[in-house]
């Protein structure tokens, strides 16, 4: 999919904006992918929650080659260096996978577990965790549903759980990304999978929260963010699963356009 820039003009102010144009598909041996870290613009790790399976692949002309199959439970996956990738698998270590193609356990975060995992472009890790619970979207006094902010030793600079006003930030943090020093977050809210999408800064101050856009949310459709992308023009990119689209705000939590992308189906 190729991403071409427009404008549009917002109450007086002009915004770049996007038009998605399908230039190419690749089929995939897995059940489902949920995680692509590219290497390079040939290479990639590909990531399936439902086969509880990493694959490294080669994109060839018409197709993908499997380089590397790992057998791993994977929630989330970032790019740590070259041809290295951190896998938060859901259980309390985050893991570090190496260039010679060994596990490692690079931080232990026991008693919680990790669910998702974010290097930000200064190499800042953030690292999504809840406890151990047979309800994730039940929230008790004691829960914990926090991000925290390390350096590439793994050491642990900032925690943040709770805004300026006491008041929890997170359900449940289930992807995670970052525009200079603030984090923006997909917060999963119930066992549908609906949710919202919130930009806080290290400090906890919480910037904005955004619910989706109304020309497609209302109280018959929902809201179904499943990950977040940030192009170089601070535009944010939310995939909103079940709807079929492609949200985009600005750098203020602001709507721009929602993409349907349902067209590009019927073209691959």
């Amino acid at each position: 999919m190729e991403v071409k820039k427009g404008s549009q003009s917002v109450l007086g102010d002009i915004y770049t904006t996007l038009d998605l144009e399908l230039i190419n598909t690749y089929h995939s041996d897995l059940e489902n992918v949920t995680n692509i870290v590219f290497c390079s613009d040939k290479t990639a790790f590909v990531g399936s929650l439902n086969s509880s399976k990493i694959q490294k692949i080669n994109f060839e002309t018409n197709n993908i080659k499997v380089e590397t199959e790992i057998l791993i439970e994977v929630n989330d996956m970032a790019k740590f260096t070259d041809n290295e990738i951190l896998v938060a698998t859901g259980q309390s270590g985050l893991t570090l996978y190496t260039k010679d193609g060994q596990f490692t356990t690079f931080k232990s975060f026991s008693p919680l577990k990790t669910a998702s995992v974010h290097v930000t472009k200064n190499k800042k890790i953030i690292v999504g965790l809840v406890e151990y619970t047979l309800d994730i979207f039940r929230i008790a006094k004691d829960s914990h549903r926090k991000v925290m902010i390390m350096n590439q030793n793994g050491d642990i600079q900032h925690t943040i759980e709770y805004d300026r006003d006491n008041q929890r930030l997170l359900t449940c943090p289930y992807r995670i990304n970052s525009l200079k020093d603030r984090i923006v977050v997909v917060d999963n809210t119930d066992k549908k999978r609906e949710g919202r999408v919130v930009m806080f800064d290290y400090g906890g101050k919480l910037h904005w929260t955004y619910n989706g856009c109304n020309r497609i949310i209302s109280d018959q459709v929902k809201f179904y963010p499943r990950d977040v992308s940030i192009t170089s023009t601070a535009m944010i990119l939310i995939s909103d699963q079940i709807n079929h689209a492609i949200h985009v705000t600005n750098p203020a939590g602001k709507v721009i356009v929602c993409c349907d992308v349902k067209v590009l189906d019927s073209l691959s």
